[in-house]
């Protein structure tokens, strides 16, 4: 909570800061200290699976055109021997917001890391990255390319820096409410 209202002081005050200092970077940091503590303290013999945003746990963010620091980037410096991150993509279709708004999400861009697995063929994709060596064929993986945060919003990365591996839903819907 301390963080949370940290953050919020600091979105308050600079609503447009994406840097360090900025509100997503406190929240983010606060991520970090969480997973630090349940793999250190709570849990220090268990395997733990953390699911967040594709944004947060990227490890390399600062070298995206995002450039905000992120939880990934501090969990990699700490455990990054023990650490498997996966990122969740879709093609196309539509999904909800955080508030329930629905939004269409169009078809990947030609050469997009969505494009390029949307084409291998199968609705559902895994794609291994860590273990991986340049080679003819996967040079897609190694260099920058676009990518689409929410589906919708342009990127630009490294997948292989961000990523140990990356899963593709190919036609992705959003969730049927609950209704009270």
């Amino acid at each position: 909570m301390v963080r949370y209202i940290r953050q919020l002081r600091a979105q308050a005050a600079r609503p447009t800061d994406v840097g360090p200092k900025g509100g997503s970077a406190i929240r983010d940091a606060g991520m970090a200290e969480n997973v630090t503590a349940l793999a250190r303290v709570v849990y220090p013999e268990r395997k733990i699976l953390i699911w967040a945003h594709n944004f947060h746990i990227r490890y390399a963010n600062a070298s995206t055109t995002s450039i905000q620091p992120t939880m990934g980037e501090v969990v990699a410096e700490r455990f990054r021997p023990d650490l498997y991150t996966i990122g969740l993509y879709m093609n196309q279709g539509s999904a909800a917001y955080d508030d329930r708004t629905i939004y269409a999400i169009n078809p990947a861009i030609n050469g997009s890391m969505e494009w390029v697995l949307a084409n291998t063929g199968p609705a559902a994709l895994f794609v291994d990255f860590l273990h991986q060596r340049q080679e003819q064929g996967n040079g897609w993986m190694f260099q920058p390319l676009y990518t689409r945060d929410w589906g919708t919003v342009p990127l630009m990365l490294v997948p292989r820096e961000q990523y140990d591996g990356v899963l593709l839903i190919d036609r992705v819907t959003p969730p049927n409410y609950l209704r009270f």
